[in-house]
C-alpha cells in the first residue's frame, strides 16, 4: 500500500498581533490561523487571460474538496485571551497531524519545537494500518502492535505551524513560542514589544 499525503498543494499559517494592532486580527483577538489550497499543483493549470489568476479546480461532486483543512485556536473561555494557534497541510493527515502537535505542547508540555519535530502517526480506519513518520517513538509503535495494528511507514504525515503562548497573549514577553514545521521550508518568528524608555 502506497501512501501520498498532498502536502504540496496547501499553504497554511497561524498569526499573532498583539492587542489586535493589523488589520488582519480584527475581531480575532489578535490571532488568525489560516489554510489555504488551489486542490492541485498550480491549480487546473489555468489562467484568467490577462489577470494572472490560476484557477482551483472545482471541488468534487459532494461540493467539498478532497483536503483535510481546520485551522485551530484556542482561547481563555472567561477572560477570551489567545493560547495557541495552528494550521497543517498533508490532506488527511493535516487534522491528525494537528492534534498531534496541539497534544504533545499544550496537554504534554513540551516546548513547541519539540512537540512540532515528533514523529507522527496516522490512521485512515480503512485498512488497519497505522502511518507513521521514521522518527515516531519506539514505544509508541510497539504498544499500537500490541494492539494489533499494522504499521507501515510514512516519509511525512503533514506539516504544521503553530504559535503557542503557555500564559495568553497578555503575557507575550514571557515565553511565546512560534515553530514553523522542519518538514517543510517556513520560518516562525516571535518579535518582542519594545520596552518602553522613560
Amino acid at each position: 500500500m502506497e501512501y501520498s499525503s498532498n502536502i504540496e498543494e496547501t499553504t497554511n499559517y497561524p498569526s499573532l498581533g498583539r492587542n489586535g494592532d493589523w488589520a488582519g486580527s480584527v475581531g480575532c483577538l489578535g490571532a488568525v490561523a489560516c489554510n489555504v489550497t488551489m486542490n492541485d499543483l498550480f491549480g487546473n493549470g489555468r489562467m484568467i487571460p490577462g489577470t494572472g489568476v490560476i484557477l482551483a479546480p472545482a471541488p468534487n461532486q459532494t461540493g467539498q474538496d478532497p483536503f483535510g483543512l481546520g485551522p485551530m485556536l484556542e482561547t481563555g473561555n472567561s477572560n477570551g485571551s489567545f493560547y495557541y494557534a495552528a494550521a497543517a497541510s498533508g490532506g488527511v493527515t493535516a487534522p491528525t497531524a494537528m492534534t498531534q502537535v496541539f497534544l504533545n505542547s499544550v496537554i504534554d508540555k513540551q516546548p513547541l519545537e519539540q512537540a512540532v519535530a515528533a514523529g507522527r502517526i496516522h490512521h485512515n480506519g480503512q485498512p488497519d494500518v497505522v502511518f507513521h513518520e521514521p522518527n515516531t517513538d519506539q514505544s509508541v509503535l510497539q504498544s499500537l502492535t500490541s494492539q494489533g495494528h499494522g504499521l507501515q511507514q510514512a516519509d511525512i504525515l503533514g506539516r504544521v505551524q503553530a504559535i503557542y503562548c503557555p500564559r495568553g497573549v497578555d503575557n507575550i514577553n514571557y515565553g511565546c513560542q512560534a515553530k514553523a514545521d522542519p518538514r517543510g521550508n517556513g520560518i516562525a518568528l516571535v518579535l518582542q514589544a519594545p520596552t518602553p524608555t522613560q
